[in-house]
């Protein structure tokens, strides 16, 4: 019952977030009397929205499965960076045991810190390292 009721509700939810191709929408903030931004705004979220639909190829699945898990898990976080390993950007779901939050926070936005737990083996580790992104390092015991 309790899958029967997480698929109903991310085959709801789904159309509702994701409208239709035109995901990115860009917004003009102050004077535009030549409408110079607002062409911006617009060839922004055109780009936005080639990004996660076509090169992206996790977006879209990612969506599915957090929109699945969200009423499982009751809590789910998004989070879409650019990862120098890859050297395109990536979008992956976190689900709430793998993020650390200060206790005492009001919200994710006025946190110190948020932090993401990377479960990582061995050979995660060795290739983040040969590409720079980690500093190979003996840690004092």
């Amino acid at each position: 019952m309790l899958t029967t009721a997480a698929l109903q509700f991310a085959s709801r939810a789904y159309p509702e977030l994701i409208p239709g191709p035109k995901l990115g929408k860009g917004r003009v903030i102050g004077l535009d009397e030549d409408g110079s931004k607002l062409d911006q705004a617009i060839r922004v979220g055109k780009h936005m929205s080639y990004q996660l639909m076509e090169e992206m190829e996790d977006w879209e699945e990612e969506m599915d499965r957090l929109l699945f898990a969200l009423p499982i898990v009751g809590c789910m976080f998004k989070k879409t960076y650019y990862s120098a390993l890859k050297k395109t950007n990536v979008s992956e779901i976190i689900y709430p045991k793998d993020l650390v939050v200060n206790y005492w926070s009001k919200s994710i936005e006025e946190a110190p810190r948020v932090t993401h737990v990377l479960p990582l083996d061995e050979n995660d580790i060795y290739e983040r390292v040969q590409s720079g992104i980690f500093i190979d390092q003996e840690l004092a015991r």
